[in-house]
């Protein structure tokens, strides 16, 4: 990776001090938000208004060009949709607050766009940022399970009080979305160096491995049964990759997934817990539950809501508040502040005009896979600038709640840096 030039600070102040004031707040703003993800969500949502109404002011005063293609139509269009539902659901000023101001993330979408087709270093100085970002966080971690209790003088000055528990948090404290992070953030900080490292494909695929095994480990102390799936698919789409590349690496495979087994005998950490809960949940009273009880009883309670507005569906973010109203035999603790999922979210919240957006997105993510497992060794790279979106978006696995500002934020942070790199499929010096 040294071919990055990574740490190189006056070619980062020279480049700042040719920008205007508008460009430079973008540019620092967008430097500082992988940091934001655990430093707190107040934090991030100052630093998107900044990036956001820099960007505003740049295309009223320059008279700058909005940059559309198919992709950013069509969720544009899925942006409609969404307004539209809560115009017509029950609880309307509530529900835009969670359809109209999304529209920040298409903002923001737009702005990475602008810096990266306009000053050249902003991928460069992006990815450092990034790789500061994940390691900071992982160091963190790793302090904290070797150690067990309070750690470092900077975690004080983001939470107040480490969670002390057998559980790998990080910065994050008492909230357990390390793994969700680094499962979410990893494949753009791949993606990027993918697209930027001008080594030869085999050595950057080697250089890839050695920086994603610890954060494969460190997934699984964390606890989140989703983050340890997503850093598992991650890492079958880097073996996929280095397989392509030569057919002997085939033993990697073996290597990298002997690991968990490893961590669930030896009973480290509380990986062998979490595996156990989820069976237990999924096999629980003599049937196959999707997930768990609550998350069939949530799945359950979504199509009742869809029927009751086909169309447009009971509006974004109201499954709260129209839960308590379905009443089905045999069904408890049916309520909570979404679904766990998104398809049954989208479903119930967006009816059959939202779905049929969201159906048509996962048959792309779906093609794109297909391609890039039967493409020719250095093609569809850019599945990894797509895994973190596809993560947000999946219909299958439980997730958070579809419009939560963190989850959007870190979902779709990659879309930018898909639809520019996978234009201009460049290649780094």
């Amino acid at each position: 990776m040294k071919t990055l030039n990574y740490l190189n600070t006056l070619e980062f102040i020279n480049a700042s001090k040719k920008n205007d004031l508008p460009l430079n707040i973008i540019f620092f703003s967008l430097l500082i938000l992988p940091f934001s993800f655990y430093i707190g969500p107040a934090v991030m949502e100052v630093l998107i208004f900044l990036t956001s109404a820099s960007y505003i002011y740049i295309l009223i005063i320059k008279k700058e060009k909005i940059f559309l293609n198919k992709l950013i139509i069509f969720f544009f269009s899925f942006y409609i949709v969404l307004v539209l539902s809560s115009f017509f659901s029950d609880f309307i000023l509530i529900s835009l607050k969670s359809s109209l101001l999304s529209i920040r993330f298409g903002i923001l979408t737009f702005a990475i766009i602008y810096i990266l087709k306009n000053f050249k270093p902003f991928l460069k100085f992006f990815f450092i940022s990034c790789f500061l970002s994940i390691t900071l966080l992982f160091l963190s971690g790793l302090y904290q399970f070797f150690l067990n209790e309070d750690y470092w003088i900077i975690s004080q000055l983001i939470k107040s009080k480490a969670a002390k528990n057998t559980v790998v948090t990080g910065f994050f404290g008492e909230e357990k979305s390390l793994g969700g992070f680094i499962s979410r953030f990893s494949p753009l900080i791949i993606g990027i160096y993918l697209f930027l490292s001008n080594k030869e494909l085999g050595k950057k695929i080697n250089n890839t491995l050695i920086f994603f095994a610890p954060l494969f480990i460190i997934s699984f102390f964390a606890g989140q049964r989703m983050g340890m799936i997503y850093i598992a698919i991650t890492l079958f789409f880097l073996l996929i990759l280095s397989i392509k590349q030569n057919i002997k690496n085939v033993y990697k495979i073996l290597i990298f997934f002997t690991i968990p087994f490893i961590l669930f005998f030896a009973k480290i950490n509380e990986f062998q817990l979490t595996v156990k809960n989820s069976y237990d949940q999924l096999f629980n009273e003599n049937k196959i539950n999707y997930f768990s009880k609550h998350h069939s009883a949530y799945a359950a309670t979504s199509i009742e809501l869809f029927k009751k507005n086909p169309f447009l569906g009971i509006g974004p973010n109201n499954y709260r508040r129209e839960c308590g109203s379905v009443k089905l035999e045999n069904l408890q603790n049916n309520c909570s502040t979404h679904p766990h999922n998104i398809f049954f979210q989208l479903i119930s919240e967006t009816g059959i005009l939202g779905i049929l957006f969201y159906f048509v997105i996962n048959l792309f993510f779906i093609i794109k896979i297909m391609k890039f497992i039967f493409s020719k060794k250095e093609k569809e790279l850019e599945i990894f600038l797509l895994l973190p979106i596809i993560y947000y978006m999946n219909p299958i696995f439980p997730s958070g709640n579809f419009f939560n500002n963190w989850n959007a934020a870190i979902g779709l942070i990659s879309l930018p840096f898909y639809i520019y790199l996978s234009n201009n499929k460049i290649s780094g010096k």
